[in-house]
């Protein structure tokens, strides 16, 4: 057999896997992550063995995808496929996930990706006079994205030790079709949230103001059930 091929194999297979995970761990440019990590823990409340299970998955993706590395919000994409996954099925998934939603990350304006969110933003506001006006602003399109799109709605949640039971329903409604490419119950299920927005809070004059305020929200449950419930019955009415 080829010797580079033999040499090649042990370097890419699996046994060198758990080596090369634990050498990235150590080095300059996971610890940097670490930082901006454990700032998301820090705000999201998480428990310990909830924060190691995440924070394992996240090294095993940034050591495989060094381009990547690890974005401010990974970790609320993370906690939910470690509470729900086998560990063997955690790193495809979080790949999955993060490659669907890269359109709207930090990166997306390297890529392209700005008519894209433009309509991700128009879809959002569709049918609400109010919250037409906020396209105007050329910060609500990137808010959209990185504080709801790019990081699944989680910063939308109180955070008590455990992942909210409401995210993880949440993320049933969204998750087929965010994979699948369609994105319609994503904008769909925005729609509805800015919807409940606007009948809790009242208009403020500043445009910025009156959407900000929204994405720094911590919602109730009761909130998040109406929102589902608008969500479900729009979805079969417009069979998306």
């Amino acid at each position: 057999m080829n010797l580079r091929l033999l040499q090649w194999r042990r370097i890419f297979g699996h046994l060198k896997y758990v080596a090369r995970r634990t050498q990235y761990k150590s080095s300059a440019e996971w610890q940097q992550y670490l930082l901006v990590m454990r700032e998301d823990a820090r705000r999201c409340n998480s428990n310990a063995q909830l924060s190691e299970a995440a924070e394992n998955l996240l090294c095993n993706y940034a050591s495989e995808h060094r381009s990547d590395g690890y974005w401010q919000g990974y970790l609320y994409i993370a906690y939910p496929i470690v509470h729900v996954l086998l560990p063997c099925e955690q790193l495809p998934a979080l790949m999955l996930v993060l490659g669907a939603l890269r359109v709207y990350g930090p990166h997306g304006h390297e890529h392209g990706y700005v008519l894209v969110r433009n309509h991700a933003a128009r879809m959002c506001v569709r049918n609400n006079r109010r919250a037409r006006s906020w396209l105007h602003h050329p910060m609500f399109s990137t808010m959209l994205c990185y504080r709801w799109f790019f990081i699944l709605f989680g910063q939308m949640f109180a955070w008590n030790n455990a992942v909210p039971a409401y995210l993880l329903q949440v993320w049933d409604f969204l998750l087929q079709d965010v994979l699948y490419g369609s994105h319609r119950r994503l904008f769909l299920f925005a729609n509805c949230v800015i919807e409940e927005y606007c009948c809790l809070v009242s208009c403020r004059d500043d445009v910025l103001e009156d959407f900000a305020t929204m994405f720094d929200m911590t919602w109730t449950q009761d909130s998040i059930v109406r929102i589902l419930q608008r969500a479900y019955i729009t979805a079969r009415v417009e069979k998306c």
